[in-house]
């Protein structure tokens, strides 16, 4: 973790001198829990690293818990159709994380991926829910 640290707070300092953000992403390999992601955010206290909050790579515990725990750090995020409760596939409460997003002042896009299936079809779809549910904003 020390070294990822390390290259990082090179790429970070690089990015500031170039009015360029770095962000890490949550991605289930080298940061599976939210403590390994917020140990190498509080170690670069820059507000020019951010975090790429992908939903569906939180995998240890109660996500939406995690998920708050990462919002104030988010720059930008992914916003998959299943996320993991301990483990276990779930749909996402779109409602819930859409508060989530709104309560953490984040005012940017919100990118949507989709995994399975014909993308022509699973976009739309999946689009229309995540606007759905910040409509009920």
């Amino acid at each position: 973790m020390d070294w990822a640290v390390e290259g990082l707070r090179q790429c970070t300092e690089l990015g500031r001198a170039k009015g360029v953000m770095i962000v890490l992403q949550n991605h289930n390999e080298l940061l599976k829990t939210v403590d390994q992601v917020l140990y190498i955010r509080n170690k670069i206290a820059s507000d020019w690293l951010g975090i790429n909050l992908d939903i569906g790579s939180l995998r240890a515990g109660d996500p939406y818990e995690e998920i708050a725990k990462l919002a104030p750090y988010a720059y930008t995020w992914q916003i998959k159709e299943i996320i993991y409760r301990n483990g276990k596939e779930e749909k996402p409460d779109l409602p819930r994380l859409m508060e989530i997003i709104q309560k953490s002042g984040y005012r940017g896009y919100i990118p949507i991926e989709t995994l399975a299936g014909d993308p022509r079809v699973q976009v739309p779809r999946f689009l229309a829910e995540v606007r759905s549910a910040v409509e009920g904003l």
